[in-house]
């Protein structure tokens, strides 16, 4: 039951409360693997200070890995490049090299406003993985902030056949990087 509320209290943007029931609740709801998806919710929208208050769950035995990815997901909304970059080495040590790295990087440096080299990470990406739809929409963000126009509309069209979208579906996405 508790679960049920958590979950509805997220959906309906009541973190507050949320928080406050997965804390009250803390050992009942551990036991669901939900509880994991929420609580990072719930610290990224409550806590005052994030990092600090993720790293309070490794008093709990938690894997390094959650941390760790919760962090970088944190460093990449806050535009924190190095943060991200330190994140990345750390997770490499579980994981390996991987380019999906290559993305998140620069998604961090997208949001840092650093776009030439955000389309640096973006290429270097592609040399290691297909051409996914995170790389073509940050690099469409990235031509469009730099006022490029015909290197956006160029890979704006590359949609139809990548992705097999139509003339009025581009349209909208163009629209929507664009404002």
């Amino acid at each position: 039951k508790n679960m049920i509320t958590v979950s509805a209290l997220c959906q309906h943007q009541d973190y507050a409360q949320m928080f406050q029931l997965l804390n009250e609740q803390k050992t009942q709801l551990q036991e669901f693997t939900d509880y994991y998806k929420f609580y990072p919710i719930g610290l990224y929208e409550c806590s005052k200070n994030f990092v600090a208050d993720l790293e309070k769950l490794r008093d709990e035995n938690v894997d390094e890995r959650f941390i760790l990815y919760h962090k970088l997901c944190y460093y990449i909304g806050q535009a924190d490049v190095d943060a991200t970059y330190s994140t990345i080495v750390e997770l490499m040590n579980y994981t390996g090299d991987d380019p999906i790295y290559w993305v998140l990087y620069a998604q961090a440096l997208t949001a840092a406003k650093n776009y030439r080299d955000a389309l640096i990470a973006y290429n270097t990406a592609k040399q290691g993985m297909d051409y996914i739809w995170d790389i073509w929409v940050g690099e469409l963000q990235c031509y469009a902030r730099l006022g490029d126009k015909e290197t956006f509309d160029n890979c704006l069209g590359a949609g139809k056949n990548l992705y097999g979208m139509k003339d009025e579906e581009l349209a909208e996405l163009a629209a929507k990087i664009v404002r």
